[in-house]
């Protein structure tokens, strides 16, 4: 640790009830300037200090997570290496209710990547789930980028999670990708394959809705467009699950996921039909590359021979 940068005697005016947010932006700036192995070291003060960091402000403490982020990716190798997942879970914990980046604490037990961080990312992701689906998949990206972390810390324990809005699409896309690189032979979520029908069609119909009414998904711009996000996130992440799964039940609520008229919805159900063999999806996904919103997509399902034969 480096000897001539100590983040306490800042942090002291940054937590509690009494921190000023008027001085607050430029303290964080004077951390964020800090070596990369300050990152631990803010957090290892946060963990020694969990009731002052309960009564402080949610923004203040919102941009101090930011800094900490931002400083064990400078060097995430030697950074990793000097946080204590147990620490990281329990600063976590401490935390007030509706304050922001707190995801980027549970992105943080992704990347150690260690039994006892992944075990504690699941446990945190069953309870207190990231608010916004794009978070969530933010968390679990790194588990998509390395093959050295043990998968029953992980499947079939974060399938739980596909209860939350915002964790269903990225959880069945990390299930998706480990079947796609062979890590497993079969996929975490077959056996949970009626309980993915009903949801498939649950949120075709949803989607539907919206086709026909998109003030269903509410009246300020933002909160549609989020809302609308998830949805296709979640269909598309369905569709590509229920054709690695190869059951037939699926059959039926695929047959209602290509009739939306979402380009990218509707590819992707084409596709999931094609390999099951069913002549609609073929012919679908073959009309689709005639779609310049479609092509790409459709030829990526074309050139995989098992989904067209």
């Amino acid at each position: 640790m480096s000897e001539s940068f100590d983040p306490s005697s800042i942090l002291v005016a940054l937590l509690g009830p009494s921190a000023d947010p008027v001085t607050a932006g430029y303290r964080l700036r004077e951390l964020a300037e800090g070596p990369p192995e300050s990152g631990p070291q803010i957090l290892e003060h946060l963990h020694e200090n969990q009731e002052l960091v309960a009564q402080s402000d949610p923004a203040i403490l919102g941009g101090l997570l930011r800094v900490i982020h931002t400083l064990v990716l400078r060097d995430a190798a030697r950074s990793l290496a000097l946080i204590d997942p147990a620490v990281v879970a329990r600063v976590e914990v401490s935390l007030p209710d509706e304050m922001p980046n707190r995801h980027l604490l549970l992105h943080l037990l992704a990347m150690i990547r260690s039994d006892e961080s992944l075990r504690a990312l699941v446990d945190r992701l069953q309870v207190a789930p990231p608010k916004k689906w794009i978070d969530a998949a933010q968390v679990l990206s790194p588990l998509m980028q390395y093959s050295d972390w043990p998968i029953h810390a992980v499947f079939p324990d974060l399938l739980l999670c596909l209860q939350y809005p915002s964790l269903a699409a990225p959880s069945l896309d990390l299930a998706n990708f480990l079947v796609r690189s062979r890590r497993v032979a079969h996929h975490p979520a077959a056996e949970q394959i009626d309980a993915m029908n009903h949801l498939l069609g649950e949120v075709t119909n949803r989607l539907s809705k919206f086709e026909e009414d998109p003030r269903s998904f509410g009246d300020e711009v933002e909160v549609v467009q989020e809302t609308l996000s998830e949805a296709v996130a979640l269909a598309v992440s369905l569709c590509d699950s229920v054709a690695l799964i190869g059951d037939e039940s699926s059959i039926s609520k695929l047959n209602q996921t290509i009739e939306l008229r979402h380009r990218r919805v509707q590819c992707e159900a084409a596709g999931a039909l094609a390999k099951f063999g069913d002549d609609l999806g073929k012919k679908r996904v073959l009309e689709l590359t005639e779609d310049p919103a479609a092509r790409l997509l459709s030829l990526i399902h074309i050139s995989e021979p098992t989904r067209l034969q």
